[in-house]
């Protein structure tokens, strides 16, 4: 990825979660912007959302935000000037629930290594 587009897209990033925070009320969840792929034509845009909230709040998120993209199109070309707009796709991002699950597994190996190390010394105490 050239610079260039990795400025863009931290760009767009950052002026895409202000819009958002600033039209759309999400009751109940937490939306945040994870991520934002553009392509080097800069006319397509994925943009990885996160949501805390129940998993139906994910669906729901995703809906209004595809559904209001148009909008969100035309307030993003006001901010940020290029000379294509790029059409935005809004896509579900579980990478922090990847990494909890991931962190979680580490955690229970660290304590099934520490139980057998702690069973080992009470085998070695005892003889």
């Amino acid at each position: 990825m050239s610079q260039r587009v990795k400025r863009v897209s931290e760009l767009i990033q950052r002026e895409l979660g202000a819009i958002i925070t600033k039209e759309i009320e999400f009751d109940g969840y937490l939306v945040s912007i994870h991520d934002v792929e553009v392509s080097t034509d800069f006319r397509d845009c994925t943009v990885y959302v996160g949501v805390l909230g129940a998993k139906h709040h994910e669906k729901k998120a995703l809906d209004i935000l595809n559904k209001n993209r148009a909008m969100f199109q035309k307030r993003l070309s006001k901010r940020v000037v290029l000379r294509n707009t790029p059409v935005l796709q809004f896509r579900a991002d579980d990478s922090i629930e990847r990494g909890v699950r991931t962190l979680n597994a580490l955690l229970e190996v660290e304590d099934l290594k520490a139980a057998d190390a702690e069973e080992e010394s009470d085998d070695t105490a005892s003889k």
